[in-house]
C-alpha cells in the first residue's frame, strides 16, 4: 500500500522558474551525470537502492545499489508489468509515482512482496519533472507466505527467494522516514542547484548575446558615424563648389563703378544670402566636429576689441537689413585674451545674428564688452521675442529652437548656440542666457579669462589705420575643374591687374605651370587626371616650382584636409567660397615676385 511519509522536510517551497520552460531545460535539470555522485553517496550511506525516474516512472539511468531480494525477483518479472520500477507486485492499480506526484508529497509504498520504498516528487514551480525512488528493503521481518506468492508469480523456487530475504536486515518505519526526509532534502537541493546553474548559464549566454549585439551595434554606429562625417564633408564640398563662382561674380558686380542703385541693392541681397548659406555649410561641419569632440582651437594673444570688430563687421549687414538699432560699447583700455580669434569672432557673430533674427525691425540690439576683475565680459542684449521659461534651461542643447512666429520665418540648423557654448567652454569661459519671457527680449553673457600679460595698446581714434600693402601685379594660375569657378575667379583677379592663366585638370595644370611659370597657383584639390595634392608634389619637385606660392582653394575644409595640403607642399589652405576681399589681401601680403 502507499501512504504519505510523516511530514518530510522538503527544504521550503519549490523554486519558481525564472526561465521559459522547455524540454532542453528539463533535460538539463535532470541530467543523471550530475545527480549520480550525490545519489551514489546517499545509497552507500543508507544501504538503500536509489533511482531517478520521469513522470511516467521510467528509469532515467541505472538503479544504484539494488538490493538482493528485489534484484532476484526483478530479473524474472515481466518487463513493463508495473508503472514503478521498484514496485514488483503493486498493491493497487495506481502507480506509487503517479500518487506521489499528484499529491506533491513523499510516499512510502509496500508492495505485495513486503518490500518497501519511498517516492520523492521532483517539482519546479508548476512543472512536475519526475521522482526519486529509494528502498527495496523490508520494514519488518519477511513474511514467508508473501514471498512464496512472489516467487511463484516470478517463476522462482520459494526456497531460493526465502534464503536471500531472511538475510536482509529490516529497516524500521522511523528510520525510513528519516531516510525519506534526507532524500527529499537531497532532491530539492539538487533540483534547486541545477536550476540555478541553468539560470546562470542562461544569464551568461544572454549577457554574451547582448555583449556581442552591443559590439555589433557599436561597430555599426562607428561605421555610420564615419559615413555621416564623410557625407557631411562631401555635402559641404559639393555645396561650396557652386557658391564659389557666385561669390566671385557678386564681387565683380559690387565693384563696378557704374552700378545702378537698384542693381547694387539686389547684389547686396545676394551677397548677404550667400554669406548665410556659407555659414550653414560651415555649421554642418562644425556639427560633425561637435559630436566627435574634435573641435580644436588655435589660440593667440589678442585684444578683445579686435575680435568684437570682426564679429560686428560680419553681422552688421544682417542687422542693417533687418532694420534694428545697433549700439556697440567697447572698453577704454585693451583687454588681452589668449583665444582663437576666428572661433571667438564666430561666437559673437552667432549671438548677434540670433539677436537680429529674433528682433523686430523697430527693436534694438546692443553689444557691450567690459572687464570685471580677471574676466572679460561680453553681453549681447536685444528687445526681441524673448525666450519662454520652459525653453531657457535647454537653450544650449543641440537642435533646440524656439517656436517660430507667423511673422518671422525661422532659419538655421539649431546648432549655433550649442557650438557657441562649446567654443566658450574650450576657452575656459562660460555663457549664460536670460529672458523675462516671451516678448521681453533676451540677454546672453559670455565670460572669458583675461590673459596674464596685457595686450599692446590699441591705436587711438585719431591715429591712422595701418596701411594696406600696395597691390603687386602677379602671374597667377587658377586651376579648377569647374570652368565657371576658374573663369569667374580669373576675371576677378585680372581686374586687379594680375596676369591670369587657367587649367581644368591635373596634367594640364602641371604643363601650364611649367610653361607659364606663375608666381602664385590657386589650385583645387578634386581634379581629374591628377588630384591637387599630386599636382603640388610634381610642381615642388621641379627647380622652377620650388619658389611658387601654392594656395589650395577647395571645398574640403576639415582639419585633416588642411594637414594633408600642408604635407603636400601648399603654403595656404583656403575653403570655398573664399571671400574675394580676403583673397586680394592675402595676395597683396605675399612677398613681391623676383
Amino acid at each position: 500500500m502507499s501512504e504519505p511519509s510523516a511530514g518530510p522536510d522538503l527544504g521550503g517551497p519549490p523554486p519558481q522558474p525564472a526561465l521559459e520552460w522547455s524540454p532542453a531545460l528539463q533535460q538539463d535539470v535532470l541530467d543523471l551525470a550530475v545527480w549520480q555522485e550525490g545519489l551514489d553517496t546517499y545509497a552507500r550511506a543508507t544501504h538503500l537502492a536509489v533511482a531517478l525516474v520521469d513522470v511516467d516512472g521510467r528509469l532515467l539511468g541505472p538503479c544504484l545499489n539494488p538490493q538482493p531480494t528485489w534484484r532476484l525477483l526483478r530479473a524474472q518479472a515481466l518487463p513493463g508489468a508495473t508503472a514503478c520500477p521498484f514496485c514488483l507486485l503493486p498493491p493497487q492499480p495506481r502507480s506509487c509515482v503517479a500518487d506521489a506526484l499528484t499529491a506533491g508529497e513523499v510516499r512510502v509504498t509496500r508492495d505485495l512482496t513486503g518490500l518497501v520504498h519511498v517516492t520523492v516528487p521532483l517539482v519546479l514551480g508548476d512543472h512536475v519533472l519526475g521522482a526519486l525512488l529509494a528502498g527495496q528493503v523490508f520494514d519488518q521481518y519477511p513474511e514467508s507466505l508473501a514471498l512464496e506468492h512472489a516467487a511463484v508469480t516470478c517463476g522462482l523456487r520459494p526456497a531460493q527467494v526465502w534464503q536471500l530475504a531472511r538475510l536482509e536486515v529490516p529497516v524500521t518505519r522511523a528510520t525510513l522516514r528519516v531516510y525519506a526526509n534526507l532524500l527529499a532534502t537531497l532532491g530539492h537541493t539538487f533540483l534547486q542547484t541545477r536550476y540555478d546553474r541553468a539560470v546562470e548559464a542562461h544569464r551568461l549566454a544572454e549577457m554574451t548575446r547582448l555583449r556581442d549585439m552591443l559590439q555589433q551595434r557599436t561597430q555599426d554606429l562607428t561605421v555610420a558615424d564615419r559615413q555621416k562625417d564623410a557625407f557631411l564633408a562631401t555635402l559641404a564640398h559639393e555645396l561650396r563648389n557652386p557658391l564659389a563662382p557666385i561669390r566671385n561674380a557678386v564681387y565683380l558686380v559690387q565693384h563696378h563703378s557704374l552700378l545702378d542703385p537698384e542693381v547694387h541693392w539686389g547684389v547686396d541681397v545676394i551677397d548677404r544670402q550667400l554669406r548665410q548659406m556659407t555659414r550653414l555649410v560651415d555649421d554642418l561641419l562644425d556639427l560633425s566636429r561637435l559630436t566627435r569632440d574634435t573641435l580644436e582651437l588655435r589660440p593667440e594673444r589678442l585684444d578683445l576689441a579686435a575680435v568684437v570688430q570682426v564679429a560686428v563687421e560680419t553681422s552688421r549687414p544682417l542687422i542693417e537689413a533687418s532694420g534694428q538699432g545697433f549700439v556697440v560699447t567697447l572698453p577704454p583700455e585693451p583687454i588681452a585674451l589668449d583665444a582663437d580669434p576666428i572661433r571667438l569672432a564666430q561666437v559673437l557673430a552667432n549671438l548677434l545674428n540670433n539677436a537680429a533674427k529674433y528682433t523686430e525691425p523697430s527693436g534694438h540690439i546692443g553689444l557691450t564688452a567690459e572687464r570685471y576683475g580677471r574676466e572679460a565680459v561680453v553681453t549681447v542684449r536685444d528687445t526681441g521675442i524673448g525666450i519662454p521659461a520652459e525653453l531657457l534651461p535647454h537653450i544650449f542643447e543641440m537642435f533646440t529652437q524656439g517656436e517660430p512666429s507667423r511673422a518671422r520665418v525661422q532659419s538655421g540648423l539649431g546648432v549655433g548656440l550649442t557650438l557657441v557654448q562649446r567654443i566658450v567652454a574650450l576657452h575656459g569661459g562660460t555663457i549664460t542666457a536670460h529672458s523675462d519671457g516671451p516678448g521681453q527680449g533676451s540677454v546672453f553673457t559670455v565670460r572669458l579669462p583675461i590673459a596674464r600679460e596685457p595686450a599692446a595698446a590699441r591705436p587711438g581714434a585719431g591715429e591712422a589705420p595701418a596701411r594696406q600693402p600696395p597691390a603687386v601685379a602677379r602671374r597667377i594660375l587658377v586651376v579648377d575643374d569647374e570652368r565657371l569657378t576658374a573663369a569667374s575667379l580669373g576675371k576677378l583677379l585680372q581686374r586687379k591687374g594680375h596676369a591670369i592663366r587657367t587649367a581644368h585638370d591635373g596634367l594640364d595644370a602641371v604643363a601650364v605651370a611649367e610653361a607659364f611659370r606663375p608666381d602664385v597657383v590657386l589650385l583645387d584639390i578634386g581634379l581629374p587626371t591628377l588630384d591637387g595634392y599630386e599636382v603640388a608634389y610634381r610642381i615642388r619637385q621641379q627647380p622652377w616650382g620650388q619658389g611658387m606660392v601654392l594656395l589650395a582653394l577647395t571645398g574640403w575644409g576639415q582639419e585633416s584636409d588642411r594637414q594633408h595640403s600642408q604635407a603636400a607642399g601648399f603654403d595656404h589652405h583656403l575653403v570655398k567660397p573664399v571671400d574675394p576681399a580676403e583673397l586680394v589681401r592675402l595676395l597683396a601680403s605675399l612677398p613681391a615676385p623676383p
